[in-house]
């Protein structure tokens, strides 16, 4: 979209062409794609115009009419303009930016394997600051690194491949009986609700947001990051102090105390 923007507003103009040339001879006449975007600018629309012909001698740039002025762009902007619509779309599932995140719910149950053993995905956490504390399974710190697998992972999420179909069958993804559900809530009062589920064990996962029908399917390393277990997001550290920040170290024994500065 930013390639389509910058040619609307001349900014991919190469070498003007010779002027000589006739709109019929270089693909103009018709042109060989028309790209027409309206814009609102202080309440009043403006329409901009970009016809695209064939392209030069070089084989790397196409001529194109911008508000009928004859210039040479690159060929990108060509290939850009035959994509299929949907290419066009953001790979992100979440709306949600992820920095604004204070608040992650994970339920459900996961196996990655057949021989391995299935276990509760469980996590309820809330963020103060630059630290992390959850309330389910159990209360206690957690690593910020670990738990943004989660927090963040969610938030970042991209998709693999989008599912066309205007009204999926959820059994067909496992989407009918969701293995992992994730609530964020961001400030503001945003909330987000992803699903995941796959067919079965050893299959590909899929995500879907509520109050939403389309299907994504993402890869196994994003969604696997998704179900990292809870106990190890545990902070296992005794304080979190920037090292740039500690002035002195004191030892208290009962021989005596230690100071280190």
């Amino acid at each position: 979209m930013e390639l389509l923007r910058q040619a609307l507003e001349g900014n991919l103009a190469l070498t003007p062409p010779n002027p000589d040339l006739t709109l019929e001879t270089i693909g103009l006449a018709p042109p060989q794609a028309e790209l027409r975007v309206t814009e609102s600018v202080d309440g009043a629309e403006r329409e901009h115009l970009l016809l695209l012909g064939d392209a030069d001698a070089t084989g790397n740039r196409v001529y194109a009419l911008q508000e009928g002025e004859l210039l040479l762009t690159s060929r990108n902007l060509a290939s850009t303009l035959d994509k299929e619509f949907t290419e066009f779309r953001s790979r992100r599932i979440s709306e949600l930016d992820p920095a604004s995140v204070y608040e992650v719910h994970r339920t459900g149950r996961v196996q990655h394997a057949i021989d391995d053993e299935a276990y509760s995905l469980e996590l309820s956490a809330w963020r103060d600051g630059g630290s992390w504390r959850s309330l389910l399974p159990v209360e206690a710190a957690l690593d910020p690194m670990d738990i943004s697998l989660v927090s963040v992972g969610a938030g970042r999420l991209s998709f693999e491949v989008y599912i066309e179909e205007p009204d999926p069958d959820l059994s067909t993804y496992g989407l009918d009986d969701p293995e992992m559900r994730i609530e964020l809530k961001g400030t503001g009062g945003a909330v987000e609700v992803l699903n995941f589920s796959r067919p079965g064990v050893d299959q590909p996962w899929f995500c879907m947001r509520d109050g939403s029908v389309d299907v994504f399917k993402l890869s196994s390393r994003d969604a696997v990051l998704l179900t990292f277990p809870f106990e190890a997001m545990i902070d296992l550290r005794l304080a979190r102090v920037d090292p740039a920040d500690i002035d002195a170290v004191r030892l208290e024994q009962p021989g005596g105390d230690i100071r280190l500065e």
